[in-house]
């Protein structure tokens, strides 16, 4: 029984290709899916950020004056700089 016969899967080419030939096969493969994936990141985050920007111009700013019943002191510190 040869090594081919145990596992099938295994590719049969002529001449024999190397474990060190199959290993970059494989290698660039991964490489490229994570290209695509990369793209496919970029893709969607730049969806997200235009539709984020598109609301930031929605805001205006106003101000408020506290009243004096609305302000509560929680903590109180000094600090100094010596020279």
């Amino acid at each position: 029984m040869t090594l081919f016969r145990r596992f099938p899967d295994f590719p049969m080419t002529d001449p024999p290709i190397s474990q060190y030939d199959l290993s970059m096969q494989d290698f660039e493969k991964l490489e490229k899916k994570l290209d695509e994936l990369d793209a496919e990141i970029a893709e969607e985050t730049k969806g997200i950020a235009a539709r984020y920007d598109a609301d930031a111009g929605r805001f205006e700013k106003v101000a408020i004056a506290p009243r004096r019943g609305q302000i509560t002191v929680q903590f109180v510190a000094l600090g100094w700089r010596p020279q």
